[in-house]
């Protein structure tokens, strides 16, 4: 199994939601999320939480 680390290339579903659980944005199958994992490109909370998944 592969772990995410610094300079993997993540491509990824979301959906942000608020405290009501309504729907503020969702990525589609035609735009997901991509980032460079390390590179500042991303909250880095989230990216702590990804790391070594």
């Amino acid at each position: 199994m592969t772990h995410i680390s610094s300079l993997f290339e993540i491509t990824a579903d979301y959906m942000l939601i608020d405290e009501k659980s309504e729907r503020l944005a969702a990525s589609t199958s035609e735009t997901p999320l991509r980032y460079k994992h390390g590179t500042s490109q991303m909250l880095p909370a989230l990216e702590a939480v990804l790391q070594g998944r």
